[in-house]
């Protein structure tokens, strides 16, 4: 199991607080990550690379059927401009 980092992002944009989880891979990190969604965005990181972004509307919107919500957003690169808005 390794350790990710869940980011709570604030409606500002600016860190808010942080859970620390284990999961067996990056697309278990981010399930784990989506049962956190309340309302704020969250991004999911493993050590220093940035592996998704979740919207706080996908786990409130009413979705079709079989959707999870999940971004198909592949994974950053550890470049700033990777991580620009």
């Amino acid at each position: 199991m390794a350790g990710y980092r869940i980011f709570r992002i604030g409606k500002q944009g600016h860190f808010v607080g942080v859970y620390e989880v284990s999961a067996t891979s990056d697309a278990d990190a981010m399930l784990q990550a989506h049962k956190l969604l309340d309302g704020l965005d969250l991004e999911v990181w493993h050590g220093t690379e940035k592996i998704g972004y979740l919207r706080s509307e996908e786990a409130t919107a009413k979705s079709a059927p079989g959707a999870t919500g999940l971004s198909n957003t592949p994974r950053a690169s550890n470049t700033p401009e990777a991580d620009a808005p």
